[in-house]
C-alpha cells in the first residue's frame, strides 16, 4: 500500500510538472465551456422554437420535460468544474496559443448562447417594450406603462406590465434605437438585446486587457479568462440578454481613467454608468475621494471639482431633458416594496404582519440607505490612504459587494455581473474569490431553491420562504464574508502589536 501511495505521489508530480498541461488543461476547458452550452442549455430551449411561447420561463419547461432540471444543474456543475480548471491553467500558461483559446472559447459560448430562448428573463421583454413605446408611440416609460399598448405584438411577453421603467435614460433612449432598427420581429429584436449588451461585453474585455497590461501584465491571460469565460457572465448577457454587463463596461472605463489621472473622466464614466442603471453612484465617493487626494494642491481640487461639477450636470440634464415632466421622472419609491434572497427580506417579511406594510417598507429602505451610505463613505475613506492603483478598484468591489450582500432589497442573479470585471483585475484572493464564488451561488437560486419554494402551490409561508431562499443563496458567501473580515482584523491588531512592540524597543531622544 505504501508504494502504490509513494508511486501515485511520484506520477501526480510528474504530470504536474509537464510544462504543456496549463496550455492542455486550459484547451479542454475551452472546448467543454461551448460544449455545454451547446448540448445542454441551448438544444432544450432554443430561441427558434420555444420564443413562440410566451412567457415560457424554466417552471413550464420542467413542467413539460421534468429531466431538464437536472440537466442543468449538472451544466452548471460541469462549468464551474472547467472554469476552475481555465483559471489555474490561465495563470499558468503563457503565449499566443493561450489568448486563442481564451478568445475563441468566449466567442463560440456567446454565439451559442445567444440562441438560447430568455427563459429566465422576463426583463429583456421589458427592454423591447420600453424601447418600442419611445421608439413607435411617442410615449414616455417613465410615466406611460406597457399596459396602456395591449395591442402591441409584444405585449404577450412583457412581464412588468404596470411598471414604469426602473433604468436609465441612456439604457433608454439606445433601446429605443435598437427596437426601431429591429422592427416587429420578435427573434429579430430578442438577438439586437442580446447582441446590444453583448457590445459592452467586448468593450468590458478589452478594458481588462487594457488595464492589466499597463499595470500588472503577469496578470493578462488570467483575468481575460476570469471575466470572459465567467458563466453568470455568459448566461446572462447573451443567454438572457441582462442589461447589468453596461454598468461592469462603465465601472472599468473608470478604472481605466484613474490609472492615466483623468479624474473628471472618472466620474463621467460613473454617471454613464447611473444613466445606465442606477447602482454606479454608489461607487462616485470613493473615486472622489481618490481624485482629491492624488491631486497636488487646493486651486488643483477646486478646479476638478468646479469643471466635473458642471460637466456632470450637462450631461445629466442632456440625458434626462427628453423624458422630464418634474422630479416624479426620477421617482424610485416603487422599489421600496420589492423584497427578495436578502437580509432585508427575511426581516420584512417577519414583520410585516405586525406593523403597516408602508411603514415598515419605508422604514426598512431608510436604514438600508443609511447603512449603505456609511459603509460607502468608510470605504472611501479606506482606500484615499492607499496610493496602489488597485484601491480604486478595490473600493468600487468593496462597496457594491457590501451592498449586494447586506443592504440591497432585492437581489437577483445577474447583479453579480456589475462585480465580476473589477474582480478580474485583482489578484485571485479575498474579494475577488469572494465575487466569483458568490457569481455561482446565486445561480442556485433558479436550480435548488425555487422549485420547492417557489413553483409549488400552495405557496408556503413567506417567513419560511424569504428565511430559505436567503440562507441557501447567500449563506456561503456572508460565512466567507465574515472570514475575510475577521481575518483582516487580526492582522490589523496585530501589525498594531507589532509596531507598538518596535516602537516601545527604541531608546528614548
Amino acid at each position: 500500500m505504501i508504494l502504490l501511495i509513494t508511486k501515485l505521489r511520484k506520477t501526480v508530480i510528474h504530470v504536474f510538472a509537464i510544462k504543456q498541461l496549463p496550455i492542455v488543461g486550459l484547451a479542454i476547458a475551452g472546448c467543454i465551456c461551448p460544449a455545454v452550452y451547446s448540448l445542454i442549455f441551448v438544444k432544450s430551449a432554443f430561441l427558434l422554437t420555444d420564443i413562440t411561447i410566451p412567457k415560457y420561463d424554466l417552471q413550464l419547461m420542467v413542467q413539460d420535460e421534468p429531466s431538464i432540471l437536472w440537466l442543468y444543474r449538472i451544466g452548471f456543475l460541469i462549468l464551474a468544474v472547467a472554469y476552475i480548471v481555465g483559471g489555474w491553467a490561465s495563470r499558468h500558461a503563457q503565449g499566443r496559443m493561450v489568448w486563442v483559446i481564451i478568445i475563441s472559447s468566449a466567442l463560440l459560448s456567446s454565439i451559442m448562447l445567444l440562441f438560447l430562448n430568455p427563459y429566465d428573463a422576463a426583463d429583456m421583454f421589458d427592454y423591447i417594450m420600453h424601447g418600442r413605446m419611445l421608439a413607435f408611440y411617442d410615449a414616455n416609460p417613465y410615466r406611460d406603462t406597457a399596459s396602456l399598448f395591449p395591442l402591441d405584438p409584444f405585449y404577450p411577453h412583457v412581464g412588468w406590465v404596470n411598471s414604469i421603467s426602473p433604468y436609465g435614460p441612456f439604457w433608454l433612449q439606445i433601446s429605443a434605437l435598437t427596437a426601431r432598427l429591429s422592427g416587429n420581429s420578435v427573434i429579430g429584436n430578442v438577438l439586437s438585446f442580446k447582441m446590444l449588451v453583448g457590445l459592452f461585453y467586448v468593450a468590458s474585455i478589452v478594458f481588462i486587457v487594457l488595464i492589466l497590461r499597463r499595470q500588472n501584465p503577469t496578470r493578462v491571460l488570467n483575468g481575460l479568462w476570469l471575466f470572459a469565460c465567467n458563466p453568470l457572465v455568459l448566461y446572462e448577457t447573451f443567454g438572457h440578454g441582462h442589461n447589468d454587463i453596461t454598468i461592469c463596461a462603465c465601472l472599468l472605463v473608470s478604472v481605466w481613467f484613474m490609472i492615466n489621472h483623468r479624474h473628471t473622466l472618472v466620474i463621467i464614466a460613473l454617471v454613464t454608468g447611473a444613466l445606465f442603471k442606477y447602482v454606479t453612484l454608489l461607487v462616485i465617493p470613493a473615486a472622489l475621494v481618490i481624485s482629491l487626494v492624488s491631486l497636488a494642491n487646493r486651486k488643483e481640487r477646486l478646479r476638478y471639482m468646479l469643471v466635473t461639477g458642471l460637466a456632470t450636470a450637462l450631461l445629466v440634464f442632456i440625458a434626462y431633458q427628453p423624458f422630464w415632466f418634474g422630479w416624479k421622472t426620477i421617482d424610485l419609491s416603487s422599489r421600496i416594496y420589492m423584497y427578495t434572497t436578502s437580509l432585508a427580506a427575511i426581516i420584512h417579511t417577519h414583520l410585516r404582519d405586525h406593523i403597516d406594510l408602508v411603514s415598515l417598507s419605508q422604514t426598512t429602505s431608510a436604514i438600508a440607505t443609511v447603512i449603505t451610505i456609511s459603509a460607502t463613505l468608510f470605504f472611501s475613506w479606506q482606500a484615499s490612504r492607499d496610493r496602489n492603483w488597485m484601491s480604486y478598484p478595490r473600493a468600487a468591489l468593496t462597496i457594491l459587494l457590501f451592498y449586494l450582500l447586506v443592504t440591497c432589497l432585492w437581489v437577483q442573479q445577474w447583479y453579480v455581473v456589475w462585480l465580476i470585471g473589477m474582480a478580474a483585475l485583482l489578484p485571485l484572493v479575498g474579494l475577488s474569490f469572494l465575487t466569483y464564488m458568490t457569481s455561482f451561488a446565486v445561480i442556485t437560486k433558479a436550480l435548488l431553491s425555487a422549485p420547492p419554494l417557489l413553483w409549488v402551490r400552495p405557496l408556503p409561508a413567506a417567513q419560511f420562504r424569504e428565511l430559505w431562499l436567503t440562507l441557501e443563496v447567500m449563506g456561503l458567501p456572508w460565512l466567507v464574508s465574515l472570514f475575510l473580515v475577521a481575518r483582516h482584523f487580526f492582522r490589523s491588531t496585530r501589525k498594531r502589536q507589532e509596531r507598538s512592540a518596535d516602537n516601545s524597543l527604541m531608546p528614548p531622544d
